[in-house]
């Protein structure tokens, strides 16, 4: 599944206040986008039948695969330079660009398990990776499996 438009910036997506984190309105738009993508995407590839790969999954053991490829415009620190430059505190810059995948990938994992029904305890094996791409966007690959 590919999301568009690009992501939003993660402090566009959560805010904190008295010491704890929750998401703006800004990030439930976006969770709902995803949720609602994930469910029509679902209802093409797989309806009436989704309950059940659902009951499968649930009566056999089954597992979940989900992979989240987040596809920004650009990677790198635009003020890195090659040998390695240092911050105003003296560590060492890093090349890329300050954007936690890991971040996304919570938000986005919520949203499908809710798009799909089969809950997150049932992803068993995950994968995030970050990729530059003239076009930023989320590529969401989601596989069942069942046992039996």
């Amino acid at each position: 599944m590919v999301f568009d438009p690009r992501p939003i910036s993660v402090n566009d997506m959560y805010s904190t206040a008295r010491g704890r984190r929750f998401l703006t309105k800004a990030g439930k738009h976006y969770k709902d986008a995803i949720r609602e993508t994930t469910s029509k995407t679902l209802i093409q590839l797989c309806d009436p039948t989704w309950k059940e790969v659902i009951d499968a999954i649930y009566k056999t053991g089954g597992q979940v695969y989900l992979g989240l490829q987040l596809c920004l415009d650009d990677l790198w620190n635009a003020s890195w330079k090659p040998g390695g430059s240092l911050t105003a505190s003296g560590a060492i810059r890093s090349p890329y660009r300050k954007v936690d995948v890991s971040n996304y990938f919570k938000l986005i994992e919520d949203a499908v398990a809710e798009a799909t029904g089969i809950d997150d305890s049932t992803h068993t094996h995950t994968e995030q990776e970050k990729l530059p791409h003239d076009e930023p966007h989320v590529i969401i690959n989601y596989k069942v499996y069942c046992n039996g």
